[in-house]
């Protein structure tokens, strides 16, 4: 049995419209009946059309009516709605059910039935079944797995769990399988072999998802499973490309340039082996090299970085470079030659290679009494021309990767080291090379002697052992001992000035300015102490650092609880070092490196 698929959106579209606009409910002709002018909504009203809740409707031969309950057929005559919907002259509304009639007659569905001969039949008891608590009639409804009654679908049963029925407008029913257990119109969409909705492609109809995309309602092949822009991009060998003036193009011997699509050169000519971009490159005994700043030049004489040209060092350049890229962690300084040349990095004198260093004054590689070396701020002579260790570099003037060092680092001797779940940057200092940051344990940067120091618990004041202790320092690293730092205030120009040399530059941090001459950074800190003492008039004006030397006298007493440490104040420059409560207080910690790199 066929049944008009109705919905209630124009009903309550109106109906909303209606209430909002009007408040009282009144009939379509008292509505137009009642009109003191001829607008509608802001609308001119003509002679052919009435006004219904601020909306213009055309008149149904001649007359107003309600669209709520009412429809106009055929333009002349007012018919009532069957349960919201319209229907054609073949079918008839029975409790709000629209059924086509049985050769051209209604007839009472609960009663009778049209067989395939268009006869109309007495419906017997045979005709009624039960179906849980329900009772149905088998002509028109069936029982379902869950025993509920059902409608059925163009006179058949079906499994409601795989299946539903579709109702289209003009009356006809379409049993269709779920795609997933969703259900879908089957007139624009189709359940793909993937179990997905899918939409119906303009004429194309049907279509293989997974190999195949619908665009703008035509049919495109998917480049490596992926669908795209066809009014931008094309496939080509299964690989996306961008148009070139909205076309697409041969990449295997085309190019596009400004909109237009340009040939390949081949290097060597007349050869189909390498291809090449004229305007961008050019060719040189077989081989294609980038054009610097758009000019040819020599490749076996001078080479091209960052867009400029230099000449090779002794042979070298850009190009040798290992695999092809500058790896600044295969520097080799041992013989005063590195990898490759980076101008950026490094200088060419007398055909070798050497680190680019400052002196004050001075851009490129430095001259010290025939070294080639980084001079350090913070002293004179040469204790303070230093070569960079294994893994460290000198920044020079011009250095260019802004990410990886700032300003404040040009001059400095620096490094990194990585651990799994953090980063540290390093500093040279002399022969010592620091961390410069404080040592971090989660997000917290302050430490406990104890926590920081758990072996270093064996020095003794009488021996004073200097043995390097990890503590929680990484591997290869140790908290410095106080011999470790008397080589660093000595190498720093002694202790009245030392601290001066290893403050932050920042002028919001200290009352008197740093020069921060190594990178060491340091910075003020609000430390933690468990008792009210002296000491406490350096939190958040100075910076704290525990030692692994822990004080231990020959007769006990409280002198077993002291270890060193030191800082540097904001008051003045010195660096100074002093014995204190190490259960009491808790400092940061610096890490050294254990050797030479």
């Amino acid at each position: 049995m066929n049944r008009i698929k109705f919905t209630f959106v124009v009903g309550i579209l109106f109906a909303t419209v209606f209430v909002f606009s009007c408040g009282d409910e009144i009939s379509a002709e008292e509505s137009a009946t009642n009109s003191t002018d001829d607008k509608c909504g802001g609308s001119q009203l003509e002679p052919s059309q009435f006004c219904y809740a601020e909306t213009v409707i055309g008149k149904c031969g001649g007359k107003a009516y309600n669209p709520l309950d009412s429809f106009c057929y055929a333009s002349i005559e007012v018919r009532a709605r069957c349960g919201g919907a319209r229907y054609e002259t073949t079918h008839f509304c029975n409790g709000d059910r629209i059924y086509e009639k049985c050769n051209g007659a209604p007839y009472d569905p609960l009663t009778s039935f049209c067989d395939t001969t268009g006869t109309t039949n007495v419906l017997s008891s045979y005709n009624y079944k039960k179906c849980g608590d329900s009772t149905y009639n088998v002509a028109v409804s069936f029982c379902g797995k869950d025993n509920k009654v059902y409608d059925l679908c163009d006179k058949l049963d079906y499994d409601i769990e795989k299946e539903f029925c579709y109702y289209y407008n003009d009356g006809r029913e379409v049993l269709a399988k779920k795609c997933n257990g969703a259900t879908y119109d089957p007139s624009e969409s189709f359940c793909d072999e993937n179990g997905d909705v899918t939409k119906i492609c303009g004429t194309n109809g049907k279509y293989d998802s997974s190999v195949k995309f619908c665009y703008n309602n035509s049919l495109y092949s998917k480049c490596r499973g992926k669908e795209y822009d066809t009014e931008k991009l094309f496939c080509y060998n299964d690989s996306l490309y961008l148009q070139c003036g909205n076309n697409p193009y041969r990449p295997l011997v085309e190019f596009c340039r400004g909109g237009t699509i340009v040939n390949y050169k081949f290097c060597p000519e007349n050869s189909t082996s390498t291809t090449y971009d004229d305007a961008l490159a050019f060719c040189r005994n077989g081989e294609v090299y980038s054009k610097c700043n758009f000019a040819e030049f020599d490749p076996s004489a001078d080479f091209c970085h960052e867009n400029k040209l230099y000449a090779q060092c002794g042979g070298k350049g850009i190009k040798e470079c290992i695999d092809g890229k500058y790896d600044s962690s295969a520097d080799s300084v041992e013989s005063g030659q590195i990898g490759c040349y980076n101008p950026f990095r490094e200088g060419c004198f007398e055909g070798q290679l050497y680190p680019l260093c400052i002196a004050e004054g001075a851009i490129g590689v430095c001259v010290y009494e025939t070294n080639l070396r980084c001079k350090q701020a913070g002293g004179s002579g040469i204790s303070h021309i230093v070569s960079p260790l294994l893994g460290m570099k000198c920044v020079d003037p011009d250095y260019k990767d802004s990410s990886e060092y700032s300003g404040t680092d040009k001059g400095k001797i620096v490094g990194k080291i990585i651990l799994p779940d953090i980063e540290y940057k390093t500093i040279q200092i002399g022969e010592q090379i620091w961390m410069a940051e404080n040592l971090k344990r989660g997000t917290a940067e302050i430490f406990s002697w104890g926590e920081a120091c758990s072996t270093c618990h064996n020095d003794k004041d009488s021996s004073m052992s200097y043995a390097k202790r990890q503590g929680l320092c990484p591997s290869g690293w140790h908290i410095p001992s106080s011999e470790d730092l008397d080589e660093l205030i000595n190498y720093a120009g002694g202790s009245a000035v030392a601290g001066n040399s290893l403050k932050s530059i920042d002028d919001d941090v200290w009352s008197g300015k740093g020069l921060d001459s190594y990178g060491f950074n340091a910075k003020p800190v609000e430390f933690e102490a468990s008792i009210v003492d002296p000491i406490s008039s350096l939190n958040g004006s100075a910076a704290p650092w525990w030692t692994s030397t822990s004080y231990q006298s020959s007769g006990g007493g409280n002198n077993g609880n002291m270890a060193k440490f030191w800082y540097v104040n904001s008051s003045d420059g010195e660096l100074a070092a002093l014995f204190y409560h190490k259960n009491l207080f808790k400092f940061s910690v610096r890490c050294l490196f254990d050797g030479r790199r």
